[in-house]
């Protein structure tokens, strides 16, 4: 479509932008209203570009949002696709998330949500299916991310790299990876509930588990308090409510959880390489490309760019061109192959204090870059 979709905390909606034009057409709410908008903190937008939907992480109230951008002026939802701002653990509910990060394989319609918690990041790794109308949240994975993560999917792996954002490791999810078990029984002790089903294969105490299709009170996302006998679990749940053979939990574990940098934050993906860009804000390893299959990676000689700061990246996997982007508005053009810096430059209209880049994308049919500044704070192509 060659729209850019880019996100505003301030203002708590989302900007349509046409490249071709490089001007605004059309800005939404992401409380699914006409305005004026309510606080939303909409921090990480995904594009679907074969349905043409964005589907949004709106932080600051703990919601999803999905939008039409085929249709510019109206969102495909009157309300929030998912709230999660009810749960609370300190009275035994659910597990408290807020969205901070998104991404989406065209191909399978599947897409990832990654959380906070408070201050700091979460283990809830939420997969949605957004070929379903409205579109359902259909599994969890045991992730491991700090507060500040940035997705990237591979569509033909149909998986998905989480970065760790400051806390926990790189977690590669495969989107498809599912182990749902079918619940016979739900009994509640005080805010205990305990859950019986066939096997609890693979399942451990503080893993998240997706409870659905049981009674409305039950369904949702929990952490899991103890597993007993291979055959039933518990998690806390203050509004607990007995049922019997009902509903399922589902659950899964990332294909694979990589030891890096904690801070390390920016990533994309060549899809023809299978190999991913990263950029770490620390110096330890400024950037370096990964190879998804066997875990391998090469280091990117930055100088002399930064070699702190840098925050995101973005590659053409048409041209397997990349780019390094550093908050203060430095770019450095990559080749991932090498990988060697090709040159660099400064992002021509300066940035305005205290406003710092946070993002970077790549429309690879026109092969131009889009940088997002906070208080934007995010963009997808």
């Amino acid at each position: 479509m060659g729209i850019v979709v880019v996100t505003n905390q301030a203002s708590h909606d989302i900007t349509l932008i046409n490249l071709a034009t490089q001007l605004a057409v059309g800005s939404l709410c992401t409380d699914g209203t006409s305005g004026p908008c309510t606080p939303t903190g909409p921090v990480s937008v995904a594009v679907d570009n074969l349905r043409n939907l964005a589907l949004v992480a709106n932080n600051a109230n703990a919601t999803l949002a999905v939008v039409d951008i085929s249709v510019p002026t109206a969102p495909i939802l009157a309300a929030p696709l998912m709230r999660f701002a009810s749960a609370d653990p300190t009275n035994g509910n659910a597990v408290s998330l807020a969205p901070v990060a998104v991404g989406i394989n065209p191909v399978t319609g599947r897409a990832l949500v990654a959380f906070s918690s408070g201050a700091s990041g979460s283990n809830v790794g939420a997969i949605l299916d957004l070929t379903q109308s409205p579109p359902a949240l259909i599994n969890v994975v045991n992730i491991n991310n700090g507060p500040k993560p940035h997705i990237a999917v591979s569509p033909k792996l149909n998986w998905a790299l989480v970065t760790p954002g400051g806390a926990g490791s790189l977690s590669i999810v495969d989107l498809g990876r599912r182990t749902p078990n079918p619940i016979s029984n739900i009994t509640c002790s005080g805010n205990v509930a305990t859950v019986t089903v066939n096997a609890t294969v693979g399942l451990f105490v503080g893993q998240p588990v997706l409870i659905s299709g049981a009674n409305s009170s039950d369904n949702g996302i929990f952490s899991v308090r103890s597993v007993s006998n291979n055959s039933s679990f518990t998690y806390l749940q203050s509004s607990c409510t007995p049922s019997g053979r009902v509903g399922t939990a589902s659950y899964a574990q990332p294909v694979a959880s990589v030891g890096t940098d904690a801070n390390l934050r920016g990533v994309s993906i060549n899809d023809e390489s299978q190999k991913a860009l990263f950029a770490n804000p620390t110096n330890t390893v400024p950037a370096f490309v990964f190879n998804i299959l066997d875990q391998t990676s090469l280091a990117i000689n930055l100088p002399p760019f930064p070699a702190t700061s840098n925050v995101a990246t973005a590659i053409n996997p048409l041209t397997n061109i990349g780019l390094v982007v550093n908050q203060d508005g430095d770019v450095a053009v990559v080749n991932p192959v090498a990988p060697a810096v090709l040159f660099h430059f400064t992002w021509s209209t300066p940035i305005p204090t205290p406003a710092l880049v946070v993002d970077a994308a790549i429309d690879p049919i026109t092969n131009t870059a889009v940088m997002v500044a906070v208080p934007g704070e995010a963009g997808a192509v």
